[in-house]
């Protein structure tokens, strides 16, 4: 059993993770509504909870989400420093999936920029991954990327 303390201390873990989502989400809806500069406070501000609560794997996803505005605004080198940030963490916690995404979009970036053989080995990176975990949907799109 916890005690009080404890028991506050979870509490607020709980709710400012359960922000972060919030605003991730509000990120993502403004995103796709086409409110990129709304959806970048977004994002930032879900990034910073999830900062100062440790949520690693949030973070990560956070990071993926502003290097995705910032691929899209045609800012490769900034959205390449999101995607890394995001790889960095993903390394760390073993998780393949995510692993995959940022090789993936890091692949893509580095095609943007004219460098093919890293965009190659990156995107070849990424679908190895892929089939490791048989993510199908994956698959697909990283033979379209």
């Amino acid at each position: 059993m916890l005690d009080e303390a404890s028991t506050e201390k979870l509490l607020e873990f709980e709710l400012l993770q359960a922000l972060s989502f919030v605003y991730n989400t509000y990120g993502f809806f403004y995103d796709e509504n086409g409110d990129i500069p709304t959806a970048m406070e977004y994002y930032h501000k879900s990034l910073k909870i999830r900062e100062q609560i440790d949520d690693k794997e949030g973070a990560a996803m956070s990071y993926n989400n502003i290097g995705s505005i910032h691929h899209y605004m045609e800012d490769y080198d900034l959205a390449l420093s999101y995607y890394e940030k995001s790889l960095g963490i993903v390394l760390d916690l073993q998780d393949t999936l995510g692993m995959s995404r940022s090789y993936s979009n890091i692949g893509v970036i580095y095609n943007e920029k004219g460098l093919f053989e890293e965009g190659i080995r990156f995107t070849k990176r990424a679908l190895d991954l892929k089939k490791k975990i048989n993510d199908k949907y994956g698959l697909a799109s990283g033979f379209i990327n």
